[in-house]
């Protein structure tokens, strides 16, 4: 029913609107695997002291929202306009200006803005998984044993054992035959 009261306060409204302090904001955390598919995501609402977050927030929601995971990347949206830029303001308008990425944790503020505006500001946590691939697999030793014949050992070898008499002597004489096929 949140939005029906926001639809109601904006027809209400007859005068010209003052920016104010953004109370609070919208957290998202997105969860990366180690290919870059997004696997999970998350939401919550961080109330803003003295028109920002400061570096000690961050970093505690950022270490209560690791899972096994590593921030990769940190960033900002927010539209800090005042009623007179309201008029010139389009949607058509590239959000460049109003999207900010940091590179590190550091305090975060938040201009005051038009309280319709207030929703459509948040920040967006990005994490990738600490995927540590499997180290390759070793080749294996090689056999000493043929286990197969290869092309160049396709023969087999015979071995033949023949008598000779010589002077009524019988000495054994070994002759090596091959038979190839």
């Amino acid at each position: 029913m949140k939005w029906i009261e926001e639809q109601e306060y904006l027809l209400s409204i007859d005068t010209q609107l003052e920016p104010e302090p953004l109370l609070q904001i919208l957290c998202c955390f997105i969860y990366l695997d180690h290919e870059k598919n997004i696997v999970d995501s998350n939401k919550v609402i961080i109330p803003i002291e003295n028109k920002g977050l400061k570096k000690d927030t961050i970093s505690s929601l950022i270490r209560d929202n690791e899972k096994e995971h590593s921030l990769i990347g940190l960033c900002k949206f927010h539209i800090p306009i005042s009623h007179d830029d309201l008029e010139t303001f389009t949607f058509e308008d590239s959000f460049q200006d109003f999207f900010k990425e940091y590179s590190r944790v550091e305090d975060i503020p938040f201009p005051d803005t038009l309280p319709v505006l207030h929703s459509a500001s948040y920040m967006c946590f990005l994490f990738k998984s600490n995927y540590k691939p499997p180290p390759p697999k070793p080749d294996l030793p090689k056999s000493i044993l043929k286990l197969k014949p290869t092309q160049d050992n396709t023969h087999k070898q015979k071995k033949t054992v023949r008598f000779f008499t010589k002077n009524g002597k019988i000495r054994p004489s070994f002759q090596k035959t091959v038979k190839k096929r």
